[in-house]
């Protein structure tokens, strides 16, 4: 499953990333609605597609889930908001504005 969405991504002198991201780009990710499923369970993702204005650090992006789960499709839904992680640390945040299947197998 694929989603679109707008990610804020957070510069290293506020605890983010000292590099603008590049397509290819595996965080974790946290759905803000289901913080205590984090907790049980991580969930990676790949940034696939990725348009950033390199002065604000706003951007666009296709995400991809690594892996198949049958709450990705629950979690992963528009307006939802989301941060993408490096660890515990938190790198961008985001909201998701579409979603597609994949067209391939899952």
């Amino acid at each position: 499953m694929y989603f679109e969405a707008n990610v804020n991504w957070i510069r290293s002198e506020y605890g983010g990333r000292s590099q603008l991201p590049v397509a290819g780009l595996r965080p974790g990710i946290r759905f803000q609605r289901y913080i205590r499923e984090w907790l049980n369970e991580t969930r990676d993702v790949e940034i696939v597609g990725l348009e950033i204005d390199k002065l604000t650090w706003q951007s666009k992006v296709i995400i991809q889930f690594v892996r198949d789960h049958p709450s990705n499709r629950e979690y992963a839904k528009i307006d939802e908001f989301f941060e993408l992680l490096d660890g515990f640390r938190v790198i961008g945040v985001g909201k998701i504005t579409g979603t597609k299947k994949r067209t391939g197998p899952e």
